[in-house]
């Protein structure tokens, strides 16, 4: 599969639900994610809940930079601390609610600088410093 967004994920956008705001905005979360146990699929995967929770290795908050101009969004670069489970091949952005039934998968990166990651210690998740920052919606 090849980097992009979930289509339910960027609708929520258009429909305003989902707010990349550095304050007041929804809480967004990073999972490192192992695709043995996952297969994303980008058309149909509307909450995380499709997303089985043991390909999750480990997952952090991120600290958001207010959306930029063009539809750009982005945020700190996050470090998982003390990470350990199996290798990792993928990343999923999220909006967290309360539980993966309420909680949308936004965006999927299978390609990307630094993957795979092995587990064991701590991984820094470096957004890139161009145009698109963490994605262009």
């Amino acid at each position: 599969m090849a980097n992009g967004p979930y289509q339910h994920g960027i609708k929520n956008f258009a429909l305003g639900n989902v707010l990349w705001k550095a304050a007041g905005g929804s809480t967004i979360r990073a999972a490192l994610v192992d695709t043995a146990d996952y297969t994303v699929n980008l058309a149909t995967h509307d909450f995380m809940d499709d997303v089985a929770a043991a390909s999750r290795e480990e997952v952090v908050n991120l600290t958001l930079i207010d959306a930029a101009v063009d539809g750009v969004v982005d945020a700190s670069d996050a470090v998982l601390v003390g990470t350990a489970g199996d290798q990792c091949e993928a990343i999923i952005v999220y909006r967290f609610v309360t539980v993966d039934a309420d909680s949308l998968p936004l965006f999927w990166w299978d390609s990307v600088t630094g993957m795979p990651v092995t587990l064991g210690g701590d991984v820094t998740i470096g957004w890139d410093n161009g145009a698109d920052k963490i994605a262009r919606i």
